[in-house]
């Protein structure tokens, strides 16, 4: 069985929500986080951010992933997922939707924009 040890807020922005957290322990004790920021979790302008803690409760944003911060190649992103592989680089898998006209995901007809699946590699720890 499991259970709730510990919750909490990695980050926090008035302007714009963070969605799906993905936490991945590090192999020197540190851990890295990433997930998905934009104006509503559906939005055009989802991308991802990674975050660091030392501890695991204080976190702080390195960034997105995209360079100048936000994707201006018309796709948004969604659901970053970062695993260590054994020969210690990290892999990070995510989905990006075709952010063309409406929304990403259509409740009434339950259609989603042409998906991708991602992968991306780190030989640096992610930095």
């Amino acid at each position: 069985m499991l259970e709730i040890i510990d919750q909490g807020i990695l980050s926090h922005h008035p302007d714009r929500g963070a969605y799906m957290p993905w936490i991945t322990p590090l192999p020197d004790g540190t851990s890295i986080a990433c997930q998905h920021i934009g104006a509503g979790l559906g939005t055009p302008d989802n991308h991802i951010a990674v975050l660091r803690s030392a501890d695991g409760r204080a976190w702080t944003e390195q960034g997105s992933i995209h360079p100048g911060g936000l994707p201006t190649d018309g796709w948004a992103y969604r659901g970053p997922q970062i695993s260590v592989v054994p020969d210690g680089r990290l892999v990070m898998t995510a989905t990006r939707f075709q952010a063309g006209e409406g929304p990403l995901f259509d409740p009434d007809s339950e259609a989603l924009q042409r998906p991708e699946m991602l992968l991306f590699w780190s030989t640096d720890a992610g930095h």
